[in-house]
């Protein structure tokens, strides 16, 4: 990071207007969730600028004069001071920030390469470390604005059980710094589940989801099918994690290339039966709405609280 402060940091507008347009940055907004994050809010009236390694090569986020692209790795501070300087100097302001950017790695971790362990920790450390220390100075000098990170948790967090606006409502109305949500992004069309297993999550005739140990030799939550219900009648000692998973998969892999959602393993939360959008644009903007909707409240009652202490 420069020890110098960038000159979009300087200074900002004593006063904006009150019904002004507003920003976004999207990290990874070539494809998949981001990129559909990032048309969404587009299309709902905000400036956008959209990042990802070769964002302008893939040419699926096409640039107007409302949407900028940079091309660019995330995990390096000159591309995050590109992005910031990009949103200031062509919109003024940073109202939300979506660190959407990140590397799944599709493996155990004890087959982790140092290899793939740099790329992990580039992107899903460094990458939104290096953006969000810009972004949030911004937001700290205009007095607003609000950060989405999608992969990782809070300090005080409360995970589990949270697939919508009121969820989120609720679990920071209790308290929390910050939800996890995972369930209900699974369900979305970008996700990377295939179509059988989303439409598993957003059917309302899904049957209750239950703990098992029997899919991969780990503890874990899945919707209830003929698979669990077989494996959990089978009295036998489970294997230990990666065999106990691979065993599984010799059923459950060819069962999901044919659509058989009763031998699927189909991870999900609790809040299952609270997943309605199969657009990820659609469940951001849902919880965006819900997030503003607080902190107007929040504005409103240290009005109320200024009025009366000036009485």
């Amino acid at each position: 990071m420069s020890d110098s402060t960038p000159s979009y940091f300087k200074s900002v507008p004593d006063e904006l207007p009150v019904r002004r347009v507003k920003t976004a940055i999207v990290t990874g907004a070539s494809s998949g969730i981001g990129l559909e994050l990032a048309k969404k809010l587009s299309l709902n009236g905000y400036r956008v600028v959209g990042n990802s390694r070769r964002i302008t090569s893939a040419r699926t986020l096409t640039e107007t004069e409302h949407i900028k692209r940079v091309d660019g790795d995330i995990s390096l501070p000159e591309t995050a001071e590109r992005v910031v300087a990009s949103a200031i100097q062509h919109f003024g302001t940073i109202d939300l920030l979506v660190n959407n950017a990140g590397v799944f790695l599709p493996k155990p971790f004890t087959e982790y390469t140092t290899e793939d362990l740099r790329v992990a920790v580039a992107t899903n450390l460094f990458g939104f470390f290096f953006v969000s220390q810009l972004a949030v100075a911004r937001m700290r000098l205009q007095k607003f604005g609000q950060m989405w990170w999608m992969q990782y948790k809070s300090l005080l967090w409360r995970p589990g059980g949270i697939a919508d606006g009121r969820g989120l409502k609720a679990a920071l109305a209790l308290g929390a710094e910050g939800v996890q949500i995972g369930t209900a992004f699974l369900a979305c069309a970008g996700s990377g589940a295939n179509t059988t297993y989303r439409e598993a999550l957003l059917s309302k005739d899904t049957p209750r989801t239950e703990l098992t140990d029997k899919f991969t030799g780990r503890l874990a939550r899945g919707i209830k099918n003929h698979l669990m219900d077989e494996l959990s009648d089978i009295d036998s000692t489970v294997m230990p994690f990666p065999l106990q998973h691979a065993l599984v998969q010799t059923v459950a892999q060819p069962a999901s290339m044919r659509g058989r959602a009763d031998l699927m393993t189909l991870w999900a939360g609790q809040s299952v039966g609270l997943c309605q959008h199969a657009d990820a644009a659609e469940l951001m903007t849902e919880l965006i709405a819900a997030l503003e909707d607080i902190r107007k409240s929040e504005f409103e009652e240290l009005g109320r609280q200024a009025e009366t202490a000036s009485r």
